[in-house]
């Protein structure tokens, strides 16, 4: 089976409103209850003709005794739907496979995916006040899941894999059969929020090399071996050549940009949710994967910080290499929605990988690219892992995070909980 790389695909349009002289279409979004149903801009829909083009025949057949329907400013709506203006459904058929849970084992399975789905809105409208209702009503929905038992879930063996990304990165659920997040999205760059502008090369500084880069060009330490491992112990800064440099990409210090080397696997584990797997042995200092997510401001990560606290969720890493005395941070890298592998890295006590702070497009100290190096050799099939409490970028420090985890890392080293 392919995933796909797009994060939400619309099923039809359902509806039709005008609001201070402008269209907003009804969407039901593919793969989602009638519930996660949202009222969109018609703005957004440029380039679906055709979908407004059923909605409209749809629409015709269902009110063939109303001519002027399809002119009509006020709000329409096809059978079978529901509106989240009013939260009632609109004659929805007995059989209608997306009604809403109504047992406790139904409201309980859908329960992550649909606090999913709500936030993942949320955080595409960057809407503060939307958020603030958001976490207020939360306790509510964690409260009444408390207690409820989830049923057994039966055996899976199939293997999904990330389309356009090599090496690959294949998925396997081989414990249960929760599906894979259909919230996540994959991506191969950083993705860079509306409050925060991209790192400018006018500011770049080339190295002095001609030809062939000297394994010193940009600072007076060697980074990498001829191997392409690493040389500099974790807590230093690794510069690598910028595009302001006149050396080629396949130049020695462009490990990191030039970008994993190494297949991975996605799997889900038996106590610690998804986790990550070598799908080929990895020499100790060789580079394994990047941090990837939004780039999102310091104050935007402390309000999405107070989700994920609710949750028991962590997805926010810090690029606090450049922090002053005041421990201060500007950028953080959010992979809950968007990311890759490393999204699923575990923490362990005892890691096999360190991570780095990484400049190679940004001369702003306080913007670096976050790298996972490993920390000893690693062989094919072992599980990849992190130190929540690690440096050189850091899981939450700068948020309002302050949960406290049953650690399952199963090191001699464990110290049991982690801290986040």
């Amino acid at each position: 089976m392919t995933l796909n790389e797009d994060e939400y695909y619309v099923h039809r349009i359902a509806g039709r409103k005008v609001e201070r002289k402008k269209i907003y279409y009804l969407i039901e979004w593919d793969g989602y209850e009638l519930e996660a149903n949202t009222w969109e801009s018609e703005k957004n829909l440029l380039g679906n003709t055709e979908l407004v083009k059923e909605f409209e025949t749809s629409l015709l057949k269902e009110n063939s005794s109303i001519p002027d329907i399809l002119t009509s400013t006020r709000k329409v709506l096809l059978q079978n739907t529901l509106d989240p203006d009013i939260q009632q459904p609109v004659t929805i058929a007995s059989n209608n496979k997306r009604k809403a849970p109504s047992s406790d084992k139904e409201y309980l399975d859908n329960l992550p995916s649909k606090l999913v789905q709500e936030w993942s809105k949320i955080v595409k409208r960057s809407s503060r006040k939307d958020a603030v209702r958001f976490l207020e009503n939360l306790d509510q929905s964690l409260s009444r899941a408390q207690g409820l038992i989830r049923p057994l879930l039966r055996d899976r063996n199939d293997t999904q894999f990330f389309k356009g990304v090599v090496p690959s990165v294949t998925v396997v659920n081989n414990v249960d059969s929760e599906p894979f997040p259909s919230s996540f999205k994959y991506i191969n760059s950083l993705v860079y929020s509306k409050d925060v502008n991209p790192p400018d090369p006018a500011f770049l500084i080339r190295c002095d090399c001609t030809g062939v880069c000297t394994a010193t060009c940009h600072e007076d330490s060697q980074m990498y071996a001829p191997d392409g491992t690493l040389l500099v112990q974790q807590g230093s800064p690794i510069y690598e050549c910028n595009s302001a440099c006149a050396c080629a990409k396949e130049c020695q210090n462009r490990i990191v940009q030039r970008g994993r080397t190494v297949p991975l696997q996605i799997f889900k584990t038996k106590l610690k949710g998804w986790g990550v797997k070598a799908m080929d042995n990895i020499k100790r200092g060789q580079f394994v994967e990047e941090y990837l997510g939004e780039v999102i401001t310091e104050e935007e990560g402390e309000l999405r910080g107070k989700f994920y606290d609710k949750v028991g969720m962590t997805y926010l890493f810090d690029m606090d290499f450049g922090a002053g005395e005041d421990h201060s941070v500007e950028y953080v890298i959010d992979s809950f929605l968007l990311g890759n592998a490393s999204h699923f890295f575990n923490h362990s006590c005892e890691p096999n990988l360190n991570v780095y702070a990484v400049y190679h497009d940004s001369a702003n100290p306080d913007f670096h690219r976050l790298a996972f190096f490993a920390k000893r050799n690693i062989k094919k099939g072992e599980e990849l892992t992190i130190d929540y409490q690690g440096g050189g970028g850091s899981m939450t420090d700068s948020t309002s995070s302050k949960g406290k985890f049953a650690c399952h890392c199963e090191s001699p080293k464990c110290r049991k909980w982690i801290h986040k």
